[in-house]
């Protein structure tokens, strides 16, 4: 047997395979190899088997060429993809930080601005409180005493469902 190299080219005009035979029953079907004349040895059936098989390696190299490149283009492609995540992922987490500040300094101002209430009203409760012990000190000393009478006794009462 000799040793040939075949590429994705289709094999010369003079050849003895029919183009029609070899490209539409490629997968070993009776009609790509018809029988030749038996005393030649087979060596027509062999050059026919020979040249499908080029064929074929050249189509199959041709697909590994296609898929080594669509590989590339595919690592490519997802490294673009890569590097846009981490692009909308660092503006993501800018914005939210700032979103964040900006949502810090509005509770900051917030809880200011309560304070300040809650101040202004304890201060009118001591002032109406002091109000009230001047004008009503009798009265006072009584309520005194009277709410405290009532936490006594229910106190007293707690204790003795308790044990």
């Amino acid at each position: 047997m000799t040793t040939e190299s075949f590429s994705d080219q289709p094999p010369a005009s003079g050849s003895n395979v029919h183009a029609s035979t070899a490209t539409h029953s490629a997968a070993g079907s009776p009609e790509a190899f018809p029988a030749g004349n038996e005393s030649s040895g087979g060596s027509e059936r062999e050059q026919q088997m020979l040249e499908v098989a080029g064929r074929i390696g050249g189509v199959l190299g041709t697909a590994v060429r296609h898929a080594r490149g669509f590989s590339g283009r595919v690592r490519g492609g997802l490294q673009l993809v890569r590097g846009q995540v981490t692009n909308t992922v660092a503006r993501a987490s800018q914005e939210t930080s700032g979103a964040a500040s900006q949502f810090t300094e509005t509770a900051r101002e917030e809880a200011a601005g309560w304070s300040q209430a809650v101040r202004q009203k304890a201060g009118e409760f001591r002032q109406q409180a002091r109000g009230i012990k001047t004008e009503y000190p009798l009265q006072m000393i009584l309520g005194l005493a009277l709410v405290s009478f009532v936490i006594g006794f229910g106190i007293r009462i707690w204790r003795s469902t308790r044990g």
